[in-house]
């Protein structure tokens, strides 16, 4: 890379191709590196026999497939969102301590302009915060990824519901995203 030099990889080159260009990027505390490659097009196979499927995204489950099939979210996502709101709630009462040692009454609000010096136990407790809310975003994207691989290798059509997301609840677009 230009200025950095070599960078090492945590994985195989799996395309090959000519290489257009890279984003660096940086999430919590950790840095990637998206490499952009051109690959020529496979050939397109048609059949005769195509299978068609439907698919319903709910607020109990993830997906309902039109064959009966219900798709559930991951046991991992919901433990880290428990974490998560353990964690926001520790830093909260960090806070609270951290306006009461500058002089302000607890409950208080900051008034405009102060500046609330944070201990180095707020700052772990955020960047735990930040690791933990990549992995929850990290958990979301790979549970929709291998639900639309999944269903991209199993069926040649496939039929999605147009969601109106103003008349579904909140909690559940929380949940699923």
């Amino acid at each position: 890379m230009p200025k950095l030099g070599w960078v090492r990889m945590h994985e195989p080159v799996r395309f090959v191709g000519k290489g257009l260009g890279g984003t660096v990027s940086r999430t919590a505390d950790r840095w990637f590196l998206s490499v952009t490659v051109e690959i020529p097009d496979p050939p397109v196979v048609h059949r005769e026999n195509q299978t068609v499927v439907g698919v319903d995204l709910g607020v109990s489950a993830l997906a309902t497939l039109s064959t009966g099939e219900t798709i559930v979210g991951p046991k991992a996502y919901a433990a880290a969102l428990k974490k998560l709101r353990r964690l926001s709630n520790q830093f909260s009462r960090q806070m609270e301590a951290a306006k009461v040692r500058a002089g302000l009454k607890p409950g208080e609000p900051i008034p405009k302009g102060m500046h609330i010096p944070w201990s180095e136990n707020m700052r772990k407790t955020q960047r735990r915060i930040a690791r933990l809310q990549a992995r929850i975003a990290n958990i979301r994207a790979n549970t929709l990824h291998q639900l639309t691989t999944e269903l991209v290798e199993g069926f040649d059509v496939i039929a999605i519901e147009d969601l109106t997301v103003g008349r579904q609840s909140w909690s559940a677009m929380v949940k699923f995203g």
